[in-house]
């Protein structure tokens, strides 16, 4: 079995755990499943197209997998792991300024992100914003001082500030 399959397959396992745990527990209230039954769908939908989307960006296809992303942050825009994955579909398709945009939404409900900090800071540096690359370094490793890879962007990051500032 390819690791590509699997990942998928395990996905879809989860994604049926968490949908059928929620729905079959029967030590919760009448009461409580009433309550929040009117957002259930929706979230359900939500999550299950963000599954989808993520099994797309496994096999490849990043523009489908934004679709789904899409689809699932009109339902719940409040899941900051969805911004996450569109952010990182826009890389895979050099769509840096878009990526950028979904790693601020992300960073906008979670800020104590370190990954997404990092994510963020590399597609600055792509796009040649290098002062805001640095930031966004900083800001990972604030969060996880022992981040190796933010570290070596920021490093990065710094000998480009410096190579620019040397050759003006």
């Amino acid at each position: 079995m390819s690791f590509k399959r699997f990942v998928v397959i395990t996905a879809l396992i989860l994604v049926v755990v968490i949908v059928c745990g929620c729905v079959n527990n029967n030590s919760v209230s009448q009461e409580t499943q009433q309550m929040t039954q009117p957002t259930t769908p929706a979230v359900s939908d939500a999550v299950t197209l963000h599954t989808s989307g993520f099994n797309a960006y496994v096999m490849g296809d990043y523009a489908t997998a934004i679709g789904f992303y899409n689809q699932s942050l009109a339902l719940d825009p409040t899941n900051a792991r969805t911004w996450v994955d569109q952010g990182n579909a826009f890389m895979a398709l050099n769509q840096t300024s878009a990526a950028v945009s979904s790693f601020n939404s992300a960073l906008a409900i979670e800020s104590d992100l370190a990954d997404v900090w990092n994510s963020r800071g590399v597609a600055l540096m792509d796009m040649g914003n290098y002062t805001g690359a640095r930031d966004s370094f900083e800001k990972a490793l604030q969060i996880a001082p022992e981040y190796s890879d933010a570290q070596s962007n920021l490093n990065i990051v710094m000998r480009n500030i410096s190579n620019t500032s040397g050759s003006s």
